[in-house]
């Protein structure tokens, strides 16, 4: 029953979030995984990382297919789900999406990102190349990540005053001699989330969900403005399935959704239902190929109703 509080889902996701860093294959340094420190963005992608299964272009975006002159632009936002994670190239959502399509589909998903680095990344990295589509993918830890500091490295934060976004943090400077910091040690890193929660202004469910709601409503005006389409895609954590969607950490985004569903993906029933047939949607502490099919399908027809505009 935990998770079906607003508390408890934050505590599931801040739970689920150090098992990851904890797992020894997800514990490497953050240049082993293909990260580079970036002083306005805290990491990024790093350009030309190459692993098994694994390849990053000289942008530094999971590489997808290439498409045909003219076709439409898609760029993808988020976090390590986004990313793939744990999934060979040809089976992340952004390569199905791209193969189903013929679009050209930008994979910018950057493992441990927050919402407040995608808006961050959003308005640096993407919205000067004018995409067709933007699709930010959210996660639960994605909206609790806006309120901590660090995670692979320091990291930009927002706060919220007087209705107000005021970025601190930036430009951050490159981790020390020591080396990045690692989360090999759930309980005290855990712990130490809720110190830096604590020492925020941001203390309770509200305040948190507030400042996600201002985050999401600067990345829909800022697509608004340079006149890019947003769509927001509430993504599902395997764990997190069958718990009651539109309280808790995803508040903010079904408040932002209630007067534009069109631009709105939340592909749980697809998930609910696949998991209850026996699909295997879990692959280590991501999805499996068979969870990026799915996000593909719900997104496909969400955003060729942009397209067709």
């Amino acid at each position: 029953m935990a998770g079906t509080s607003s508390a408890g889902r934050r505590l599931v996701s801040l739970l689920r979030w150090q098992d990851k860093q904890a797992d020894p294959a997800l514990a490497a340094a953050p240049g082993e995984r293909g990260l580079a420190h970036d002083p306005t963005l805290g990491w990024r992608v790093r350009p030309g990382h190459t692993a098994p299964g694994v390849t990053v272009d000289a942008a530094g975006h999971r590489v997808t297919p290439t498409a045909a002159d003219g076709a439409p632009t898609v760029v993808l936002l988020g976090d390590s789900f986004t990313y793939g994670d744990e999934v060979a190239d040809a089976d992340t959502f952004a390569v199905r999406l791209a193969t189903a399509t013929g679009w050209h589909v930008v994979n910018a998903g950057v493992p441990g990102y927050g919402l407040d680095q995608c808006v961050l990344a959003l308005e640096r990295d993407v919205l000067p190349t004018r995409p067709d589509v933007v699709v930010l993918g959210l996660t639960s830890p994605m909206m609790v990540r806006p309120l901590a500091t660090w995670d692979v490295w320091a990291k930009p934060w927002f706060t919220l005053q007087d209705g107000v976004l005021a970025l601190h943090g930036a430009p951050l400077p490159p981790p020390g001699p020591e080396g990045p910091r690692l989360h090999r040690w759930r309980t005290l890193d855990l712990l130490e989330v809720w110190a830096e929660t604590l020492r925020s202004p941001l203390r309770d469910d509200d305040a948190r969900d507030a400042l996600a709601a201002a985050l999401l409503a600067r990345a829909g005006r800022d697509a608004d403005t340079a006149a890019v389409p947003l769509v927001v895609a509430w993504l599902p954590e395997v764990d997190l399935l069958g718990t009651p969607h539109g309280s808790g950490v995803d508040a903010p985004f079904a408040a932002w959704c209630a007067p534009r569903p069109t631009d709105c993906v939340a592909p749980w029933a697809a998930f609910e239902q696949a998991a209850a047939a026996g699909v295997a949607l879990r692959q280590g502490a991501h999805w499996s190929p068979a969870g990026h099919q799915i996000v593909a399908d719900a997104l496909a027809p969400a955003v060729s109703v942009h397209l067709r505009r």
